[in-house]
């Protein structure tokens, strides 16, 4: 065999190795990405999934404390007199992350949430006649 074909030989080998590991190292990256941006949008609704229980839990310690304490009081059958007037805008963390609430996997979750936030909207308008 001649040094050109051994030359030739090397260097077809080389450029397949070459081939096969950058290969090899774009899968691994892509993989690194793919789970990177998996974490960070599991980290993103969970910060969201978050703020939407402190603003319940918020709203519901202001009720409580505002208009919740006569409702307890009422005895069976007596009217209720307070008016607790509802002027402001409520539930703005659910408002402004409402289209990302569907990309919440976890039906019975997805599900909870809005009933919730639907049901509690419909108690503040109840409240405000």
């Amino acid at each position: 065999m001649s040094s050109e074909w051994v030359s030739a030989v090397f260097g077809l080998a080389g450029a397949v190795i070459g081939r096969v590991c950058t290969l090899l190292g774009v899968q691994r990256q892509l993989s690194a990405a793919t789970a990177d941006q998996k974490r960070r949008e599991s980290n993103y609704l969970r910060a969201i999934l978050q703020a939407l229980h402190d603003e319940i839990e918020t709203l519901l310690e202001v009720y409580k404390g505002a208009i919740g304490v006569h409702i307890a009081a009422l005895q069976t059958g007596q009217p209720f007199t307070h008016y607790w007037p509802v002027s402001s805008e409520y539930f703005s963390v659910y408002h402004s992350n409402s289209a990302l609430i569907g990309h919440i996997q976890n039906n019975h979750l997805r599900k909870s949430i809005i009933q919730t936030f639907t049901y509690a909207k419909a108690r503040l308008a109840a409240l405000n006649g």
